[in-house]
């Protein structure tokens, strides 16, 4: 919550000018306040529905900022934690959609919401693959895995389902699902334990030991007791097998960006016409190829992991996906995270690289086919 209270602070001292900030939100119950910080207000027989769901009552948010006018970077935040808050005090599920932004003229009244996400664009993409034969291969390799393999191959699959559906709404749960689908791999496929060349903080504990005057002995018993340490050998566990599991030719591929192609009539209506490729961006910008900063971007990875995962620390925003596709987060920052694009795509590289082990095996004898 910590642009909220940020927020508050800021409309307690720093007073005006105002900005005004308008997100769509879904409630099973129209909302409909306002005299208050927020303003809600509900849209009469607006209803949104997703897959799986029953049709939920739209209503529109509205808050103002005082000072500097916030940036998308900061809204969008904002409008997720506040998400949160209403879910919280509801007891219900109140969704805010923070990766939209609005768009209108000025001296109108009529707002348009358009999707803002940009942390993984080539997810919302045309279909470039043929998906019945790739359907066919990758089933037939799962079934010639061993057992334990096939499920822990099968659970990576899950999850990276899970952070594709999620990445737009909650980029930072998306990213942790990103790793522990890695992890869930190194867990089965690699045994490696780490050793203290590894260790990224190896030279400010060799210089500890040195101003205490351990002699090799000691400093290396301490450094045993240190590689012992459990969070230790799971993050070498998981740095280990991306570095080891990474082909060459991974490099050699590109990150897509996307954009919806509108159309505008005359009579003023907006045509949506399916996704067009903006630009393509080298794998390097994301994911980089030197070995010894990658080791060190994949160390600060699984620390965004943890930091989330246990001090609801967020490292992702906007603003990491956009310096990945300017090329501005790949050189020599060695503290990090990788982009959840650059890091989506590991993962998918990572598990073709065990199915490629298997030997593909034959599909039941069953065929579904359409008549008429």
């Amino acid at each position: 919550m910590r642009s909220f209270l940020e927020l508050l602070r800021r409309l307690d001292t720093d007073g005006p000018p105002f900005s005004n900030h308008i997100y769509r939100l879904t409630a099973p119950s129209s909302l409909h306040f306002d005299d208050t910080i927020l303003r809600i207000d509900a849209v009469p027989a607006a209803a949104a529905q997703a897959l799986g769901t029953y049709p939920t009552p739209i209503s529109v948010l509205h808050w103002m900022d005082a000072g500097d006018s916030t940036g998308p970077i900061e809204a969008q935040a904002l409008a997720s934690e506040l998400g949160a808050l209403l879910t919280f005090v509801s007891n219900r599920r109140v969704q805010v959609a923070a990766d939209e932004v609005t768009l209108g003229m000025a001296g109108s009244d009529i707002v348009t919401f358009m999707p803002a996400s940009i942390n993984d664009t080539e997810v919302i993409g045309p279909i470039e693959v043929d998906v019945k034969s790739e359907l066919e291969r990758v089933s037939g390799l799962l079934r010639g895995l061993p057992g334990e393999s096939a499920v822990a191959v099968g659970a990576a699959i899950e999850l990276h389902y899970a952070a594709t559906l999620l990445h737009a709404s909650d980029v930072n749960t998306a990213y942790t699902l990103v790793v522990a689908g890695i992890e869930t791999l190194a867990a089965h496929f690699n045994s490696q334990v780490p050793i203290w060349a590894d260790f990224s903080a190896r030279e400010r504990f060799d210089s500890v030991f040195d101003a205490l005057g351990l002699d090799d002995a000691q400093a290396g018993r301490l450094r045993d007791e240190i590689l012992e340490g459990q969070h230790l050998r799971l993050q070498h566990r998981f740095i280990s097998f991306v570095v080891d599991g990474l082909p060459a030719s991974f490099w050699d591929t590109e990150v897509h960006h996307y954009t919806p192609q509108l159309e505008r009539r005359p009579d003023g209506e907006e045509l949506f016409n399916g996704y067009g490729l903006a630009s393509s961006t080298p794998m390097a910008n994301w994911v980089p190829k030197d070995i010894q900063i990658l080791k060190k971007r994949l160390a600060a990875t699984y620390a965004a992991r943890s930091q989330f995962v246990h001090a609801g620390v967020k490292s992702h925003d906007m603003g990491t996906a956009l310096a990945a596709a300017a090329g501005t987060s790949s050189g020599q920052d060695r503290k990090l995270a990788l982009p959840f694009a650059g890091l989506r795509r590991v993962l998918r590289e990572l598990i073709f690289a065990e199915l490629g082990k298997a030997e593909e095996m034959p599909l039941p004898d069953i065929r579904l086919i359409r008549f008429g």
